[in-house]
């Protein structure tokens, strides 16, 4: 319990200096959750409608509007996480969404109604992806963390991903 008390207890310092009493917590936790919930149904309809307007293929859109609709929650808890200096919170926050979303989510999805992967999901997205995962993996597994540099490379390895399809796409 030593290391996870060290960081609930400071985490939790924080928060009660901050909001003193229980019913404040819970009230500013529901509003958070109103915004990010209302906040991710304003960013997708907006793109959709744009990427419509704009003829943009429909992959494209759920890899980049909607995935970035859906992810702003655990981009936004993992900054004000590391901001607190509360690793572990970011880290567990980014591997339990991303688990979720291979676990429960797709599972749900699959069993209301088949998913049916392109072409071009199979030879293209899932081998890109794996080495986007791969490059990730290697570097947290040699260092215990990402450095700067590393977390670059990611994105920039995410940013040519999504320029290939549009390119293969369009």
């Amino acid at each position: 319990m030593g290391r996870y008390a060290e960081h609930g207890e400071a985490l939790g310092s924080a928060v009660t200096a901050k909001y003193t009493t229980v019913r404040k917590i819970a009230f500013f936790f529901s509003l958070g959750t109103a915004m990010v919930v209302g906040g991710s149904i304003l960013l997708v309809n907006s793109g959709t409608a744009i990427a419509a307007a704009l003829g943009v293929p429909r992959i494209v859109l759920g890899l980049t509007m909607i995935a970035i609709g859906t992810s702003l929650p655990e981009l936004a808890t993992a900054i004000a996480a590391v901001r607190k200096r509360v690793f572990d919170l970011a880290a567990g926050n980014l591997i339990g969404a991303n688990a979720l979303n291979l676990t429960l989510v797709a599972g749900t999805a699959a069993s209301i109604s088949p998913l049916e992967l392109t072409r071009m999901t199979q030879v293209y997205t899932f081998p890109a992806i794996l080495l986007i995962f791969a490059a990730f993996f290697m570097f947290v597994r040699t260092k215990h963390g990402l450095a700067r540099w590393e977390g670059a490379v990611i994105m920039g390895l995410y940013l040519a991903f999504i320029a290939g399809l549009t390119v293969l796409q369009l």
